[in-house]
């Protein structure tokens, strides 16, 4: 199978989703190609990139694409949102051309979880929604899942009416018990 995965954040970037990240992709790679589609580093990175458009690298079943986007430094806001509109602008039509069988999406951006629904869709792929880096509240509050009670009844799905998940992997049960 071939897997899709987004993510701002992946290594060398040092933030607890690039490292979930990472495991993820091993687990997966071991027994599936997988395609990681992520930014430049720039959360506190080991290293630094130059820019380019995108960049590929490849590592046994892992292809790592890295879309050009902005690497300001995480500590002002406002360059934090430079660096997720400039990934989100990049990645979505780089990722309607990457051949895959299933779209993982993970929570950076924030808002990671509907860009991956709207690809999903765009493709007709099955989707995955990795929820690790979000608080419930949050994600029932941004209409991304929906309540306890519409959940059970089956009538929401994340990314509102974009598409449904065929999966949705949290990081503990506190989590799934919130929604």
């Amino acid at each position: 199978m071939r897997i899709l995965l987004l993510n701002q954040y992946y290594p060398p970037d040092t933030s607890a989703t690039a490292k979930m990240a990472r495991s993820v992709v091993e687990a997966l790679s071991s027994a599936h190609d997988v395609t990681v589609l992520c930014g430049r580093p720039s959360y506190d990175p080991t290293e630094r990139l130059p820019w380019r458009p995108y960049k590929t690298e490849i590592t046994g079943r892992v292809r790592i694409l890295r879309a050009g986007s902005t690497d300001f430094p995480r500590l002002d806001m406002k360059k934090r949102v430079a660096n997720y509109l400039s990934y989100t602008a990049l990645s979505i039509p780089r990722a309607l051309f990457v051949p895959c069988d299933a779209v993982v999406a993970m929570t950076d951006p924030p808002f990671q979880g509907i860009a991956g629904a709207i690809v999903s869709m765009l493709k007709g792929k099955p989707y995955v929604y990795n929820i690790r880096d979000l608080y419930p509240d949050m994600a029932v509050g941004g209409s991304i899942v929906g309540p306890a009670a519409s959940r059970k009844s089956g009538k929401n799905s994340i990314g509102g009416r974009f598409a449904a998940p065929r999966a949705l992997l949290f990081l503990g049960k506190t989590c799934v018990r919130a929604l």
